[in-house]
């Protein structure tokens, strides 16, 4: 597999942050996104009425048609003792499983993750 690129690591990162704001408003922050120029457009994501500590969604580039993964996991505050309780939750140095569909490449996420 190709090491990935300079500029999709930037995206993945650009993702990464805006998995932590409103889920229903992933669509005006792709739109309004200075990296990407709005070329990316929500592909899948659900829409929880709050934003909970264990989210994803699928990202769309509209000029290439790649299709980007985003998860949020443990919560981002180690002030707060929701992160430490999220730690024992979505722990990726504890137990991991396959995760489904990509046991072919040997993909695998936490236990906490997985059974969430």
């Amino acid at each position: 597999m190709a090491e990935p690129s300079k500029r999709d690591v930037q995206i993945l990162m650009t993702l990464a942050g805006l998995a932590y704001g409103e889920p229903s408003a992933l669509p005006r922050y792709l739109a309004q996104d200075k990296l990407t120029g709005g070329d990316l457009s929500l592909a899948w994501g659900p829409t929880p009425s709050d934003a909970p500590d264990v989210f994803a969604f699928v990202a769309r580039s509209a000029a290439s048609g790649v299709h980007y993964v985003a998860i949020r996991g443990t919560y981002p505050n180690p002030l707060s003792p929701a992160y430490w309780n999220d730690g024992a939750f979505d722990n990726p140095f504890g137990p991991m499983q396959p995760w489904t569909g990509a046991e072919r490449v040997g993909a695998r996420i936490s236990a906490g993750t997985w059974r969430a």
